[in-house]
Parts: C-alpha cells; structure tokens; sequence
C-alpha cells in the first residue's frame, strides 16, 4: 500500500553553518573536499581538520539553485547557502530519497531561498517500493564488484 508524505516527515534538516571552511585557499593535495550543492559540486580540497561534516550519507540542497547531491565521504561545505538532508533512518532510505527528490520540478529562476519549499513537498512511499529499489541497487553493487579490474 502506498502512502503519501511530506518530505518533511522522511529528512531531517541541518544548517551547514558549523562544516563552513575558514580558507578558501584549496589544493588538490589536501584531503577533505569542499562541497558547494550547485554543478561544480567540489571547489577543492582543504587541509582544514576542525568541523569536518561526518554523518554522512546525506542529500545537500542549494537553497538557490535548488540543485541536490548525495553526499557519502566527509566534507566541508563553502556557505550556508545549502541545507544538509538526513534521512530519519528508522522511516526512509537516503539513497531513494536523492532519486525522488530529482523528480520534483521548482522554478528556480528568482534569487531567492527555495529550501522551504521543501516542506510542502510530498511524495508516494510505499516498502514495497523501497524493497525494489534496495534490491537493484545491490544487484548494481554486485555486478559492478564483479567487473574485472581492466573495465572499471
């Protein structure tokens, strides 16, 4: 049976203010990624330790392009511009929830904050849907596991 819910009843929602870098001085040698939501995804790396964003897999939106990524390596973030989505694990799967969320269509084209739109959203979730959906992404995992080394 199918049910539908606000997004609001599936993610949590965090403010990135805490992950934000001090520097914007990146190198490629660095190790930890700064993450912006709009499509250059990573604008670098930092050497920074301090306030590393580690709870991850987690969707991060853009509050004004409204462009979302699934995030699943530790990170820090270049503004508050961005809300960092969690699932609540014990309702919802992450990884379905980024694919959904692709689906939904705003208008974007105003300079504003889009992320509380977020909260009129809804969306169909069913278990048996997610069942499915668990199921092909570890048949994917296997047979790409499986691929000799030479094709990856």
């Amino acid at each position: 049976m199918s049910k539908k819910i606000k997004l609001d009843d599936v993610l949590k929602y965090e403010q990135p203010t805490k992950y934000i870098v001090d520097s914007d001085i990146y190198k490629d040698e660095f190790d930890i990624p700064v993450l912006t939501a709009g499509k250059s995804f990573i604008l670098g790396y930092t050497n920074e330790t301090h306030g590393v964003f580690n709870d991850f897999p987690v969707i991060i939106f853009d509050d004004f392009t409204t462009a979302i990524k699934y995030v699943d390596f530790p990170f820090k973030v270049k503004s508050s511009a961005m809300k960092i989505l969690k699932a609540k694990k014990e309702i919802a799967d992450i990884k379905y929830l980024f694919y959904k969320m692709q689906t939904i269509r705003i208008n974007s084209s105003e300079h504003k904050r889009y992320s509380l739109l977020l909260h009129c959203f809804f969306i169909v979730y069913t278990f048996k849907m997610i069942y499915y959906f668990r199921s092909a992404v570890t048949l994917c995992a296997t047979a790409v596991a499986t691929l000799p080394a030479t094709i990856k």
